[in-house]
């Protein structure tokens, strides 16, 4: 039986949850977002601390400037089409942004964008895996409202620290 771990720390956005296992990060909850996805705790759930030390300290490095690349294992659940969003959407590097239409090109699902835009707006593990990077074809309105908190907020930080592209 796979024990599934969980814990809460305070970051830049204030108050998030990790949640995973032994394959790796399955969620990670900004408590201050509207847009969110439903989160609770599982009653079967073990709170650990130590087990997500890791990631609490690349999460917080991110956010202090100085990392711009996750090196943390990621095991989100999702179908298929989901599950190759969010990996091509971890290859997008700190700084550039793609669009739907580029990741839908890119899982050689080119009629498939309406997918794409659902895979990305429901990525359970934000900041880990950048959506915040993804947008429409031109910079358009809906992307921010969808995911004002995190998407503007994430980019703007990766702009204000004028880091070279990667």
């Amino acid at each position: 039986m796979i024990i599934i771990f969980y814990t809460k720390f305070k970051g830049i956005f204030g108050e998030a949850y990790l949640v995973g296992d032994e394959n790796g990060i399955s969620e990670l909850y900004f408590c201050n977002c509207k847009w969110n996805h439903k989160f609770r705790i599982h009653s079967n759930w073990v709170y650990d601390e130590e087990f997500f030390k890791d990631v609490k300290k690349q999460v917080n490095e991110y956010f202090d400037g100085v990392r711009y690349k996750f090196d943390v294992n990621i095991n989100p659940s999702g179908n298929e089409i989901q599950l190759d969003v969010w990996n091509e959407v971890c290859k997008i590097p700190y700084g550039q942004f793609r669009t739907f239409e580029d990741i839908a090109l890119s899982i050689r699902k080119p009629e498939r964008v309406s997918e794409v835009v659902l895979a990305v707006y429901n990525n359970p593990i934000p900041l880990l895996i950048p959506s915040h990077r993804v947008y429409y074809s031109s910079y358009d309105e809906f992307d921010f409202k969808r995911n004002l908190f995190a998407n503007e907020r994430f980019m703007n930080y990766e702009m204000a620290w004028n880091i070279p592209v990667i």
